[in-house]
């Protein structure tokens, strides 16, 4: 297995040339690959599939979703996030860490 990372355009362009070669058909090419004839002629016309048995048959990476920060509309690691959207930790620091530093600061 490389190490190299396939892109969309290089399935598309991979597909195309599958199908130019030797008159191949549609169906030859999505039987050898193992999708269906309709999956193979989306995305060699600009799809990109979502589905993780369609991306694993291309070589393609797994495709995922993040959630985007919504105090700043960026997309933080888990250790990364705003205090503020943690609701657990704005529960112990209001009512455990904000009265111990008071109640230091007044001694």
């Amino acid at each position: 297995m490389s190490s190299r990372t396939v892109t969309l355009k290089g399935v598309q362009k991979r597909l195309m040339a599958e199908y130019r070669k030797q008159g191949r058909s549609w169906n030859r090419v999505a039987l050898e690959i193992g999708i269906s004839r309709g999956t193979v002629i989306r995305v060699a016309h600009g799809y990109e599939p979502k589905a993780a048995h369609i991306r694993r048959a291309l070589g393609l990476p797994v495709y995922a979703t993040v959630q985007v920060c919504p105090h700043c509309g960026k997309v933080h690691p888990p250790s990364k996030r705003h205090v503020s959207s943690n609701p657990t930790l704005l529960k112990f620091i209001r009512e455990v860490a904000v009265p111990f530093l008071a109640a230091r600061d007044h001694e």
